[in-house]
């Protein structure tokens, strides 16, 4: 499905990546890690277009990436989940849902994705209508996935998911992740908690 091949790429005279090559399989789940500082998130940044590498190339399912706006990748099936629970905020839990639709026209597929994430989170359809600063720190990240998953992805990008989060929080997210996976969504996810990806990737 996705192949990075021989990337670098870094910011200004900083280089991150030397001859980067990743193979994500159709339905699989498939885990990048390492520690602070190795690239693994500049390695995301490339996938969807949001750092241009200075060689090497980015295929997905048979068409390169390369010179595709960010917002464009994500009209063609891959949604990226960034480190951090970034979530609006000052907008609802179903604001923020629906800025994941965005470039979805029919609403009934935006209600079908809705019902989906909603029986997959219960959490987040019992604050739907709160804004979403108010949910702990596993529900944000509940939500961020929740956004992801309303463009109707093929690929699932989640970067450092359980990223300070408690251990049995971080548990919930990746029974999550399974769950989500198990539906037939392949994911690429980025870790540092080298025990527990293992565990879950193929």
């Amino acid at each position: 499905m996705l192949q990075v091949k021989d990337i670098y790429a870094g910011y200004g005279k900083l280089q991150i990546l030397n001859g980067m090559n990743v193979e994500v399989k159709d339905h699989s789940l498939t885990a990048i890690l390492g520690g602070n500082g190795c690239g693994k998130s500049t390695t995301l940044k490339v996938i969807t277009g949001l750092l241009k590498p200075t060689s090497g190339d980015v295929i997905f399912e048979g068409h390169s990436l390369l010179g595709i706006k960010p917002q464009n990748i994500v009209t063609k099936g891959i949604a990226y989940v960034t480190q951090g629970k970034d979530v609006f905020p000052s907008l609802t839990v179903e604001e923020n849902l629906l800025l994941g639709a965005y470039t979805i026209k029919d609403k009934n597929v935006v209600a079908q994705n809705m019902e989906f994430v909603l029986n997959k989170m219960p959490r987040l359809k019992d604050r739907f209508k709160g804004h979403s600063g108010l949910l702990s720190g596993g529900e944000q990240q509940m939500l961020s996935i929740g956004r992801g998953l309303m463009s109707n992805p093929k690929l699932l990008i989640l970067d450092e998911p359980s990223a300070a989060l408690s251990p049995k929080i971080a548990n919930d997210i990746y029974d999550l992740i399974c769950d989500i996976h198990s539906q037939g969504i392949t994911i690429l996810l980025v870790e540092q908690n080298v025990k527990k990806a293992l565990e879950i990737s193929h």
